[in-house]
This record gives C-alpha cells, structure tokens and sequence, in this order.
C-alpha cells in the first residue's frame, strides 16, 4: 500500500495535471491551475523533501517561484530553455524581457511572470496580449513540466508526448529526460 503522506499530494497534483491538460475553459484558467499544480509540486519536491526550509521556501527574494521551478525540473533533467521553433511567442517575450532587465528569461521565468501578470492587478495586464499566442504558450509549456513532474513522480520511465508541442506530427512521442 503507498505511503499517504506521498499518496494524498501526487492525487492532488495529479488533479492538477489533468484540469490544466484538458481543453476546456478560457486559456487563462488552464494557466492558472497548471501554475497551482507547478507550486505543489515545487512544495513537496522542495520543502517536503527538505531541500529547503519553511523559511527558505517562502523567502521569495531568494527564492523566487522561477528559481524553484527551474530547480526542481533541473533535478529531472527537463530542458528549461525555450525552443524557439515550438514557442515562437514566448522566446519573443523572453527576448523582450532580457532587453529590458538585462537578464536571460527562460521558459520557468517566462511561465511565473504571465501568470503573475494573470493573478496580481498591480501588473499591466496589457502585456499578456500584446503578443499574439504567448497565453496559449505558457499554458503548453507549463502543462508539459506538469506532466513531466507527475510521470517522474510515479516512477515512469519511458515514452511520452512532450505536451509543450503544438506543432508537429501526430503520435510523436520522446523519451523522458530523467534516466
């Protein structure tokens, strides 16, 4: 029988997958629970696991939702850059923000600042549309690390279809990155 204190979490994040997955519902919502599902899972592969302390993990100066996503999809061996070809809309944000703060945004940062700028009024809301497609991107994007990090986390190894893919064939499938 699995441990309840692993069971209950993966369920949950598990939930979180499949609702941020499925097409139904405004992009926007699709986002935003794949980004409640990316903080679990982030919550129990960080603070759970004791890699870092309440402290630490809530601490977001030195450890921003970014710098844990990143760290966590690292640990699996999940490429953090973005591929330009399949997300044309996102490296286009990306670009833009490094001109602006002068530094380099990949597909973590890009993911934690649309949805900051979905769930926090302060930010301009204007910039989640100025460039056509970079919604619609994040939800692929953060689907696929979600699903990656569910997969990992049951112990599967194998093929799969790398959700962050809108474009291609049908049926491709790769192997999961961790060995």
């Amino acid at each position: 029988m699995a441990d309840p204190v692993i069971a209950e979490p993966l369920k949950l994040q598990i939930s979180y997958a499949i609702t941020a997955i499925r097409d139904q519902g405004f992009v926007e919502q699709r986002v935003m629970i794949a980004a409640a599902g990316l903080e679990h899972a982030m919550w129990q592969r960080l603070f759970v696991r004791g890699v870092l302390t309440r402290a630490e993990y809530k601490n977001t100066h030195l450890w921003p939702a970014h710098a844990k996503l990143r760290k966590v999809l690292e640990e699996i061996n999940v490429a953090v850059s973005i591929d330009r070809n399949h997300l044309p809309a996102m490296a286009a944000f990306a670009d833009e923000m490094r001109r602006r703060t002068g530094k380099v945004w990949d597909g973590p940062s890009v993911v934690t600042k649309v949805r900051n700028y979905m769930v926090h009024p302060e930010e301009d809301q204007r910039e989640l549309y100025r460039i056509p497609g970079l919604v619609t991107e994040v939800w692929v994007l953060a689907r696929h690390y979600l699903s990656l990090l569910v997969l990992e986390s049951l112990g599967y190894r194998g093929p799969h279809q790398n959700l962050s893919k809108i474009r291609g064939m049908a049926g491709e499938v790769e192997d999961t990155p961790w060995p």
